[in-house]
């Protein structure tokens, strides 16, 4: 199933839930980066609180796929609802891709929080956007259709302790010493209580994009380089004894056709690039936790529908490479998926397909695909 299934998703839920309540239900998506599902990032032991609070509580999906392994291009077939070969967003950078190609294509004319707000709802993004997007540049314009637009930016977008946001487009505000994740769910939940508070009523959709588990990379000291993904501080030593799951394709070299070399030389790197990963990954799970709470003291949660995945996959020493997402191995496009909210029955772990939403009625009105 594609990542345009997310969008059909919403829109079922919207004509469902509104069919029985004059009020329609909340949403948040919270959007990981990298995050692979196939080498146990959100085993239980790792992540108790999406386990306990979404997989447990709702629905989880075993073979939720995305079409582009990339991180742009993931994220705009998310927003757009079409595939890359069709809002030609195809790479990270300038000239194929980037938050600029996004902008200059206009696509932020058409898009998911275009379509939210029609319906009547406040949307709210914090976090990372889109690849590349520094307010500095003299093309530099706020996406459309958002009512709270809290986004990272270059060069902070990456550093795990040094994040700086620029909120609707203003000055960006650099927060050096601080948690990138832990900043993130500090304005996810400031957010939800205004959007709960607001007195025109209205229903919020609020997407939520913590950097973790991506390497952490400094465009300006390291020319561009990235390292391990940095934990929290308080969870540096967690997971001592963690091991990197090693399945039956881990170093076993593909075809001769492919012409890829054999980058792994050893397990050493592969398994400390796991432990920081799963490592970094734990903030994010503290965050569910909490918003959880949240929602449930503001006497929210029985109304809000909380989606979980990840933009891409990632490998690390299967089919003999070392790590990344360059190839469109299973590893790469198969990505976490877990949701909770009305209608939903608890601990339900399933195989469905995209058509399972077209026997709902839902075409997209042409804007997916």
């Amino acid at each position: 199933m594609a990542r345009t299934w997310m969008l059909r998703a919403l829109a079922v839920l919207l004509i469902a839930c509104g069919a029985v309540s004059q009020r329609r239900p909340n949403i948040i998506v919270i959007l990981t980066d990298d995050q692979d599902y196939m080498l146990n990032s959100t085993h239980p032991r790792y992540m108790p609180a999406l386990n306990t609070h979404l997989a447990e509580a709702g629905l989880q999906l075993r073979n939720f796929l995305i079409s582009t392994a990339a991180c742009c291009p993931s994220r705009s077939i998310l927003m757009t609802g079409r595939y890359t070969h069709n809002n030609n967003v195809t790479s990270n950078i300038e000239p194929h891709g980037s938050f600029w190609k996004f902008m200059s294509q206009g696509l932020d004319s058409n898009y998911l929080p275009t379509w939210l707000q029609q319906a009547g709802y406040r949307t709210m993004h914090v976090g990372k956007f889109l690849n590349a997007m520094d307010p500095t540049d003299e093309r530099f314009r706020c996406p459309r259709s958002w009512d709270v637009w809290d986004a990272l930016v270059e060069p902070y977008v990456y550093l795990y302790n040094k994040p700086g946001f620029s909120k609707n487009c203003g000055p960006t505000e650099v927060l050096d010493g601080s948690y990138s994740t832990d900043v993130i769910a500090d304005k996810a939940e400031q957010y939800i209580r205004e959007a709960l508070a607001a007195p025109d009523g209205r229903p919020f959709y609020l997407q939520i994009a913590p950097i973790a588990p991506h390497t952490q990379c400094d465009v300006v000291n390291q020319q561009g380089g990235c390292v391990y993904p940095i934990p929290a501080a308080r969870h540096k030593a967690l997971f001592a004894d963690a091991l990197l799951p090693m399945n039956p394709n881990f170093n076993v070299a593909p075809p001769d056709e492919l012409g890829l070399v054999n980058e792994l030389k050893g397990t050493g790197a592969v398994q400390k690039h796991y432990l920081a990963r799963v490592r970094s990954l734990r903030a994010v799970d503290e965050m569910i936790g909490r918003l959880v709470m949240v929602l449930s003291s503001l006497r929210a949660l029985s109304d809000t529908y909380l989606i979980y995945t990840s933009d891409n996959g990632f490998q690390l020493g299967n089919h003999a490479q070392a790590q990344g997402k360059q190839f469109h191995w299973e590893e790469v496009v198969r990505v976490p998926f877990f949701m909770r909210g009305p209608g939903i029955p608890p601990g339900v772990v399933t195989d469905w397909q995209v058509r399972g939403w077209r026997a709902a009625g839902v075409a997209g009105s042409g804007r997916v695909g």
